[in-house]
């Protein structure tokens, strides 16, 4: 037993009792006896069955228990002379709260049972007895607030040099720093004096540690971290209506064939619109499950879905009537089941429109669809799905239509498209999560290049005056610049934008950076010696010296409306689009993670997510210059994998070979001054083992799209973007932060005194490379950020752009240390992989699975043992599950994307290789690949502590205890013929005429798999998110790790012969067959070989047999897999009491005589 004791009653006294089996009994004691104010928490941990208390109270000096007038939840009094109290499940451990009001009683005393098997448990024999304290010395101490202690808690922690700390001494740490502050304020410190020490003290320490030095044997230390109550992010995905909207849809659906179906939710009222064929005349039928008076106030679409147009007199319904501009009809009642709803029936005859446009009015007032009219597309949703869509689940043809028929217009300027993205995300936000992945795939399209952003939408200003024109000529490309970009505005429009000008509202960083450079220069040209740096005051000497200009102002007029208004006009839509996004992401929950994903693609204020632009970038300067093989491929791997700082060197180093004419010296001369060698580059997780050969005609475009690269590179690395989103967020004065002079920012309200400690710390050490502690800052930033996000924000894009560049943040801090932890502990990679996993459930809608994973491996980490062959079992059944988890997630993209992009990505004529990676480049653009790396880097050593596998080639010892030999990453059952090679890379470009099993010694994970091939085993483990794991999963193709080296050679042996691999649970069943069984079209998966007979099971005369009774002729491999369990698992894992009905019951119940008839 362990106990931690106070001198103030502020700090809880904590009991602890170990139990055995891992169960853990903490007894908390607060309040005293004197104070009529006692409480005592009694929690279990690590328990699976049902416990309870037998208890009673004590007065000192006495035997005898006491019952107490105040009792817990539950109590039953047993024999008159004590009390019991089951323990209620609350999270993952059990609870009882007893409330004691009784001042004479001195201790509790108990004992605890255990109801399954009726056992009694004591402490040496004796009860346990828990002392309730009198002292009530320091009861007027007021208390101190939580972000306080916990803030006190943290310093303490970093003061003893961050050590990895138990729970045990976490709260140790906690309850000193409360002591330490409730004894500051007994002398008379206030509250605020506290708060601003410890606030200054987090500070000072943050600049000071920016400039220490890194520990020599590691840049990860390990970090101070608290179990998070993941349950409170769950996050189901809603779905279904209630049975009465069933009903009437299945009402309006029934007859004959549905071609459209369309529900809205409004409030309290559902709404279902059906488009249907009935006796080959088309049908819109309109129904609501409302009571009294309804009318529909509708008009027609003919060309786009967003117009209202009056419809023709042969398609009005009776009780209809004409009014300006519309048409009005009334509801009839009808009855479907025992429900009643309201319907209108319009036929449209053969006539063909767009849609419908309608409102409803209920007699009382307008229902409309938050705040717009209901549209309702004519245009059914047709499946379109291609090779590698894994199935796909649909696409909103007629939005995806009109994209590409608008994207001319959306061509013209950023302005235009997304002012053309709002229209269509408005129309389109009722068609859910398939109508905001279209628009998602349209701007991702847009964000990597493949569609035109700007085609010479401005036009050239007319100037009159010769003279200055020859005078600005001589300014080369700034004048350039300006007549390139100036757009001829009215003078009513002018005069908007001085008036805005003056006012300040163009005081943006954006804005600012955008004309800073033109500006000052054109100053110097027209002879003015003054340099921008400042706007506010600068705008207001600009205008006044347009107007004793010798040109009359007209020329910096000119040059005024040629850097301002572009921008005014693209920042307008830019906001009005985000504006509509924030909205989406408050109003529908379920369409979050596609939302993130479009504002991903289009940032605030031009700056985007800068991490994701390092991976959509490479794609397009490889693609530019021709150079998509060799080293630059090679480094593209790395950088989806694990960008890091030595990528700037690298793109650096790439720069100066192309620059000095493709000498291969000054590229390495270049890595060598920077401490880059050939060991390193080849030590990376996806190593770069060539040097750089391009072609000599390239070199124009490989300085340019490198030396933007580079721009990138550094901003990430650099934390740009996300200093940007913190200082937005926390607001912040120009002064000191190199923007505007005299321009600010106010912060956000709501932040809570704890999220803007962590900003502030992330803000400052975002290029460390002690990783640790940035990591836990980032995710407890992005924890005291998501009940804000839930909210109704005034700045909630703000709030979302800031979760988005921390998620972003998370993902690559933590590639940039994955080198690192190659010679890391294994308690270092679980508390890592508890960050990913915290972060993933933060950033994901249907997290519950991710959730549970967390929860299971928060456990894990809790009872780690070095070298348990338990442990290492219940931890290896962990991280298969988030294996599955993340495939599963993988696979959904697959099937909710994939067939938009490819559908959209041919209408736009987007190249075939960017669309066929679509999907998956978008999944391994977020924090699901760093996760699935920790699982790669964990499962060899977890099974190699649990005995799985063969890693300790004890063939023997497996094969005894059944171990499973291989790791699935693609099921599928298929035939072929064996080819061994020694790494995939080396035939990924052949095509095999028949079909064929690949035994592929290496595998990398970014290969292609070879036209022809059905099956690819191999003793290489890649990440179930790699490329060729996608690639496998899509084409249906099976792909497997086998452990078994024996197993391995076996199959090499058996090169040239054909054999068929079957699934078997989670394992593989390879057989030999003959040549003549098996189809020679590579195409075929799998052919059943010849000569198979099924064997029918014989009843054996029992109707039911209990689970000792299970053989392979009576059960079924299911049933007969928990009394494998049996004897194999821990005694606290219960195993459910079996009943199994036998083969053959079934046939000889109905073969019985009293059934014949």
């Amino acid at each position: 037993m362990s106990s931690s004791k106070s001198t103030g009653i502020l700090v809880p006294l904590i009991h602890k009792f170990d139990l055995g089996g891992g169960t853990q009994l903490q007894v908390k004691v607060s309040g005293s006896s004197k104070g009529c104010n006692a409480k005592i928490e009694f929690q279990l941990n690590n328990c699976s069955k049902p416990w309870l208390i037998h208890w009673g109270g004590l007065y000192r000096g006495q035997t005898n228990w006491v019952l107490p007038a105040c009792r817990s939840t539950g109590t039953i009094t047993y024999k008159q002379n004590a009390f019991q109290t089951p323990f209620m499940k609350s999270d993952d451990f059990y609870l009882i709260t007893i409330e004691l009001q009784d001042p004479k009683i001195d201790f509790i005393e108990f004992i605890l049972k255990d109801e399954d098997h009726n056992r009694w448990l004591k402490l040496n024999h004796h009860n346990f007895r828990i002392e309730i304290p009198e002292d009530e010395v320091v009861a007027s101490r007021p208390s101190v607030p939580k972000d306080i202690v916990e803030r006190k808690a943290y310093l303490l922690w970093e003061s003893k040099g961050r050590p990895r700390n138990s729970p045990q001494q976490q709260q140790q740490d906690y309850d000193d720093a409360l002591r330490e502050l409730q004894n500051k304020l007994s002398k008379g410190i206030s509250l605020d004096d506290l708060r601003n020490s410890s606030e200054a003290a987090s500070t000072k320490r943050a600049v000071d540690s920016k400039y220490q030095s890194t520990p020599v044997n590691s840049s990860i230390s390990s970090v101070y971290c608290r179990r998070q109550n993941v349950a409170q992010w769950l996050h189901k995905r809603s779905g279904g209506q209630d049975k009465g909207a069933y009903l009437l849809a299945s009402y309006l659906a029934g007859g004959d064939h549905v071609l459209v179906q369309k529900k809205f939710n409004t409030g309290n009222q559902e709404i279902v619109a059906i488009l249907k064929t009935v006796r080959g005349e088309y049908h819109v039928l309109v129904a609501v499950s409302m009571k009294g008076a309804a009318v529909l106030h509708w008009g027609v679409s003919k060309v786009s879905a967003g117009e209202w147009l009056v419809p023709p007199p042969e398609i009005i319904p009776e009780r209809s009537k004409m009014v300006d501009g519309a048409c009005q009809t009334y509801f009839k009642e009808v009855i479907a089941g025992e429900q009643l709803f309201q319907l209108v029936d319009i036929n449209l005859h053969r006539r063909e429109f767009v849609g419908i446009q309608f409102i409803i009015w209920s007699g009382e007032s307008w229902i409309k669809n938050n705040g717009s009219n209901f549209s309702f597309d004519l245009k059914p949703v047709i499946p379109k799905l291609g090779k590698g869509d894994g199935g796909g689940k649909g696409i909103i043809k007629w939005l995806l239509d009109e994209i590409s028929q608008r994207e001319k217009d959306a061509e013209r300027s950023l302005m235009h498209r997304f002012n053309i993205a709002t229209e269509l995300t408005e129309r389109c936000k009722v068609e859910g999560e398939l109508g905001l992945i279209a628009i998602m795939v349209w701007l991702r399209f847009m964000s990597c290049r493949q569609l035109t952003w700007n085609k010479n939408y401005n036009v050239k200003p007319r100037l009159a005056f010769p003279s200055f024109r020859r005078r600005l000529a001589s300014m080369g490309p700034i004048w350039q610049e300006i007549e390139g970009s100036y757009k001829p505005c009215s003078t009513e429009k002018d005069k908007v934008v001085w008036k805005l000008t003056t006012q300040g509202i163009f005081t943006t960083k954006s804005v600012w950076q955008a004309t800073r450079r033109i500006w000052s220069q054109i100053l110097h040209k027209l002879g003015y010696l003054k340099v921008i740096d400042g706007w506010d005051a600068e705008a207001t000497w600009i205008i006044s010296k347009a107007t004793v200009d010798s040109s009359g102002g007209k020329i910096l007029r000119i040059a005024f409306c040629a850097t301002i208004y572009p921008i005014c006009e693209i920042s307008a839509a830019q906001d009005k689009f985000t504006d509509l996004l924030q909205k989406i992401y408050h109003n529908q929950p379920n369409d979050r993670e596609i939302v993130r994903l479009i504002m991903q693609c289009i940032g605030r204020g031009g700056q985007g997510d800068v991490g994701q632009k390092i991976r959509d970038e490479i794609l397009v300067l490889q693609r530019n210059n021709d150079c998509k093989g060799g080293m630059m491929e090679e480094w593209h791997q790395k950088l989806h994998n694990n960008s890091s700082p030595d990528d700037v060197i690298i793109c650096q180093a790439l720069l100066d070979y192309v620059k000095s004419d493709f000498r291969i010296d000054v590229y390495w001369q270049t890595l060598n001054a920077h401490g880059l060698t050939k060991n390193i580059l080849r030590s990376y997780d996806r190593p770069i083992l060539s040097e750089p050969h391009f072609r000599v005609n390239t070199k124009e475009g490989l300085v340019r799209d490198l030396t933007s690269y580079l721009k990138t590179l550094k901003a990430v690395h650099s934390g740009a973007d996300l200093e940007s989103n913190i200082e937005t967020c926390l607001g912040y004065s120009s002064k000191g932060y190199n923007i505007m002079d005299g321009g600010q920012l106010s912060s956000v309200s709501g932040l809570t005194s704890r999220l803007q400690e962590s900003l502030k710390f992330v803000k400052v050490h975002v290029d460390d490379k002690n990783i640790g502690p940035l990591m836990e800052k980032l995710l407890e930033s992005r924890i005291e950020l998501r009940p804000i996000l839930s909210t109704s924000h005034g700045r909630l894009k703000d709030l979302i752009f800031l979760d988005i560049a921390l998620d972003s943040a998370v993902r690559t801090t933590m590639e940039r240390g994955f080198k690192e932890l190659s010679n890391a502990q294994l308690p270092d990679i679980m508390l890592f992989m508890s960050l990913m996993l915290e972060n993933l459930s933060l950033s994901t809608v249907d997290n519950e699975d991710l959730i549970y994973c967390t929860k299971d491996w928060y456990r894990v980490c809790e009872l780690y043992r070095p070298n348990e062959e338990q442990w290492a079992l219940h931890a290896k059944a962990v991280i298969d599950r988030v294996q599955l988890v993340l495939t599963d997630r993988s696979q959904y993209y697959q099937e909710v994307i994939q067939p938009s992009a490819q559908y959209l990505g041919g209408l736009l004529g987007v190249e075939k290789w960017t669309i066929d990676i679509f999907t998956e480049e978008l999944i391994r653009a977020g924090s699901a690949p760093t996760l699935s790396m920790f699982v790669n880097r964990l499962d060899p050593t977890l099974r190699k502590i649990a005995n799985l596998g063969c890693f300790l080639n004890d063939l023997q010892h497996c094969s005894k205890n059944g171990y499973n030999s291989w790791q699935i990453i693609s099921p599928m059952e298929v035939c072929g013929f064996v080819t061994s090679v020694n790494e995939l890379t080396t035939v990924q470009s052949k095509v095999y005429k028949k079909p064929t099993i690949i035994i592929a010694n290496k595998v990398r994970g970014e290969e292609e798999i070879p036209d022809g091939v059905v099956a690819v085993l191999t003793p290489d483990m890649p990440d179930v998110l790699s490329h060729v794991s996608v690639r496998a999963r899509n084409n249906k193709v099976c792909f497997a790790t086998c452990f078994d080296r024996s197993i391995l050679r076996d199959l090499q042996q058996k090169d040239g012969k054909a054999i068929s691999i079957k699934l078997r649970s989670a394992s593989l069943v390879i057989s030999d067959i003959s040549t003549s069984s098996l189809s020679l079209d590579p195409n075929v998966q799998f052919v059943v070989p010849r000569g198979i007979t099924l064997k029918k099971k014989t009843f054996g005369g029992k109707y039911a047999v209990s689970v000792e009774e299970f053989t392979t002729e009576m059960i079924g491999a299911k049933s007969r897999n928990i009394q494998f369990l049996r004897g194999k698992i821990p005694a606290w894992i219960k195993i459910p009491t079996s009943v199994a009905l036998p083969f053959g019951v079934f046939e000889a119940v109905l073969s019985a005589d009293m059934n014949k008839s």
